[in-house]
């Protein structure tokens, strides 16, 4: 049995700005045979101090913590060597407020927006269990445009400190703090969005709708990919203005 035990696993742990490269080892005393969601959260809350049960641990925009069962190998699911998995948590607290979305862009999609259109709807046709979420799908659409623009609006800062660098050969620590900030919460943004969106259900047979969001699922990515790249920036040039 010993013999096909899984190998180590390396994987890229993401929480807001901290990047974890992290290498999965089943525990020796450990019967299983693979390396599971399970032993994923109990890494993950050595780094991030975040319990497993507060925790939403989301790959390729599929939530891998949520109602599936926790002893699911990694690798079954498809996830390899280096692939990037995105934290999401708060370490407990009981004054800490629930995190809000009012900074940049619209509020994500909630029952409240839809109540005025279901009040008009025709009750002589049978009601549709995913039309709710059909209809969220335009909301995140509009949201994840405020969000791109508003990472355009952080890029177009930073370039103006680059070239007020270059001009006076000096740097702003603060405006960069500030812009490593503004990063931060973008990631965070995006994140949360990623995990919203694996939360919508729409009928099998709906491939418009399945398609929207996996456009919305590549493009979040591409932009925290973008997001990740500028902080790493932002944060060499504060060690070398040091």
């Amino acid at each position: 049995m010993a013999a096909d035990r899984e190998g180590p696993l390396k994987i890229h742990l993401v929480h807001g700005a901290k990047n974890h490269f992290l290498t999965l080892n089943l525990p020796p005393d450990d019967c299983s045979d693979a390396i599971t969601v399970q032993h994923l959260a109990a890494v993950a809350e050595g780094v991030s101090g975040i319990p497993p049960e507060k925790q939403k641990l989301i790959y390729k925009g599929k939530t891998l913590n949520g109602v599936g069962d926790m002893s699911i190998g990694l690798r079954a699911v498809g996830i390899k060597d280096g692939a990037k998995i995105m934290l999401l948590g708060s370490k407990p607290s009981s004054s800490s407020p629930e995190p809000s979305f009012n900074s940049s862009s619209a509020p994500f999609p909630g029952p409240s927006m839809y109540q005025r259109s279901r009040q008009h709807e025709d009750r002589s046709e049978p009601p549709n269990p995913y039309r709710e979420d059909m209809g969220k799908l335009q909301e995140f659409e509009d949201t994840l445009s405020k969000e791109a623009d508003n990472l355009q609006s952080i890029i177009r800062d930073l370039d103006r400190l680059n070239v007020h660098q270059m001009r006076n050969s000096t740097t702003d620590p603060n405006k960069l703090e500030q812009l490593k900030k503004r990063l931060i919460l973008s990631l965070e943004h995006f994140m949360r969005m990623l995990e919203s969106l694996d939360g919508l259900r729409f009928d099998s047979s709906d491939t418009a709708s399945r398609g929207r969001r996996k456009a919305m699922v590549n493009q979040i990515h591409k932009l925290m990919d973008e997001c990740e790249e500028l902080a790493s920036s932002i944060k060499r040039k504060l060690a070398a203005s040091k």
